[in-house]
């Protein structure tokens, strides 16, 4: 899934668990944020490192989403449960479009 199709589903689960409409576009502008492994993704861009990450490896985990939340605990308790929210959001999103299987540290056989 694009970065646009995470943004709509981020939208649409911020909008659906809050109604503080900040609240709904910190989950919307994080919501592509496990991709930054990926090079060429919204944030991955940006991360130079991406290149020597494998997409869809530790960033799309539990364990992997409360890491990149956990940065955005300096600035309060409620933005890095935004962020990891949007980050579980993400993850669905990709297990509904492409049948991913959540992996690491967990593996799951998908028939």
């Amino acid at each position: 899934m694009k970065a646009t199709g995470h943004m709509v589903f981020g939208f649409c689960l911020g909008a659906l668990i809050t109604a503080d409409p900040l609240y709904t576009i910190i989950i919307t502008a994080a919501s592509p944020l496990p991709d930054i492994d990926h090079p060429y993704s919204f944030y991955g861009k940006y991360n130079p490192a991406a290149c020597l990450m494998k997409h869809r490896g530790h960033c799309h985990s539990i364990i992997g989403s409360i890491m990149l939340a956990l940065p955005f605990i300096e600035f309060s308790i409620n933005i890095f449960a935004l962020v990891f929210i949007a980050c579980i959001g993400h993850l669905v999103a990709d297990r509904i479009s492409s049948s991913f299987p959540g992996k690491w540290p967990f593996k799951i056989k998908v028939w």
